[in-house]
């Protein structure tokens, strides 16, 4: 998937800041500062704001997004395993939870963009017959999944999990035209059948519990 690279460039460094602070207080001070000045100074310091937010919203992207592949571990092989995908810096674009009152519950209620991942999502087992979509849950800024590889159902070579989660994260990317994801994703190789079914019933009552999830973000 192709980012656009940031631009930093019009960052000032501390020093530049400083002076334009300085200059800005001489101004307020000696009763030099007009209406047009202030416009001005309020202009860049908005610039500079935002040009620092997405400064340090990709370092912190970078920093969350660290290997998390088992070593030596055949991601091919016939196993569950659940998986956690984000969006593009955590933006909510994929769907709201909505209180249903007549069921007394959260409802997951998916946008434009979220109605094409879950397109892509029940097209997985047709690209890959081998690989089984198990359970799946769409949430604001995330979605989980678990897939299952079984080629003892379907004899052929599997895909890796990396080679399954790329094509589906391209052809949402491809389709919305836009970065929707965050680079890589999470994954967990399932063990047994009690392990499954804490996966499964985490992945079913997410939207009951939102705004306990640690991927929530306050508005």
């Amino acid at each position: 998937m192709c980012r656009v690279p940031l631009d930093y460039s019009y960052i000032l460094s501390p020093k530049k800041v400083k002076f334009y602070i300085l200059r800005f207080t001489f101004h307020t001070a000696t009763g030099g500062c007009n209406p047009l000045f202030m416009r001005l100074f309020g202009v860049f310091v908005e610039v500079q704001r935002k040009k620092l937010y997405n400064w340090v919203m990709e370092n912190e992207s970078k920093k969350s997004r660290k290997k998390n592949r088992l070593k030596d571990f055949d991601y091919s092989s016939n196993a569950s395993y659940f998986l956690t995908i984000c969006s593009d810096r955590r933006k909510e674009i994929f769907s709201k939870i909505i209180y249903d009152e007549t069921v007394g519950a959260n409802n997951v209620r998916p946008s434009a963009i979220g109605k094409i991942i879950e397109k892509d999502i029940l097209k997985i087992e047709k690209i890959y017959p081998c690989v089984f979509v198990d359970s799946y849950v769409i949430m604001p800024n995330h979605i989980h999944l678990i897939l299952t590889i079984d080629t003892i159902r379907r004899p052929m070579v599997a895909p890796t999990i990396a080679t399954v989660i790329k094509q589906f994260k391209g052809a949402v990317s491809k389709e919305t035209g836009t970065t929707v994801w965050q680079k890589g994703f999470y994954d967990h190789i399932i063990r047994d059948d009690e392990d499954y079914n804490t996966k499964a019933q985490y992945i079913d009552t997410n939207p009951l519990t939102w705004e306990r999830d640690e991927l929530y973000t306050e508005r």
